[in-house]
């Protein structure tokens, strides 16, 4: 059962790029999340994703307008590596409207001070590592995509995987899909 849900914004067009290094240094795509950059994640616990708050979910996202988006460089944390993207302040928004909304949410557990939105390449890699990956990238930079909405998934144990729950529409005012 899960235990955990979050919120992403799906990068597909960052796919073929950083796909092989996902899959071998990223949890996440192992459990089937896609190339993402998160808006907010530990979210909801999944027991209380209630119809009521996928409508309010969907109310807060269907004033922001979809928006283009591009990855021009790399950027790590200690012992990871991420694509970053622009416009960074857009993404920070989003995760701030989602805290003002339920503050019990902080992004990343209230762990760090300040959001920094980012597309994770690998994760728990030795700073040579992180060198090679960064060289093999940068010629497929900058990659381009557009932000048209944003997934809830949930999971969160141990080896189970993460599934797709809802899609949110930016800017929509259909109700979103339910899987």
């Amino acid at each position: 059962m899960a235990s955990e849900s979050a919120l992403l914004i799906p990068v597909p067009e960052a796919e073929e790029l950083v796909g092989d290094f996902r899959e071998l240094h990223d949890p996440s795509a192992e459990w089937g999340v896609p190339a993402h950059v998160t808006v907010l994640y530990p979210f909801l616990e999944p027991r209380n994703i209630t119809p009521e708050r996928i409508q309010e979910v969907r109310d807060l996202f269907a004033g922001i307008d979809p928006f283009e988006c591009v990855f021009r460089e790399t950027g790590t944390f200690p012992r990871l590596l991420y694509l970053r993207p622009e416009p960074r302040d857009v993404f920070v928004s989003l995760t701030r409207l989602i805290e003002a909304r339920w503050p019990d949410y902080p992004a990343y557990g209230g762990l760090f001070d300040e959001v920094v939105p980012h597309l994770t390449v690998a994760q728990d890699v030795d700073d040579e590592r992180i060198e090679e990956i960064r060289s093999a990238l940068k010629p497929g930079l900058p990659v381009r995509g557009k932000a048209k909405e944003i997934h809830l998934i949930v999971g969160g144990n141990e080896g189970s995987g993460w599934e797709f729950r809802h899609r949110f529409r930016l800017g929509a005012e259909a109700p979103p899909t339910v899987v």
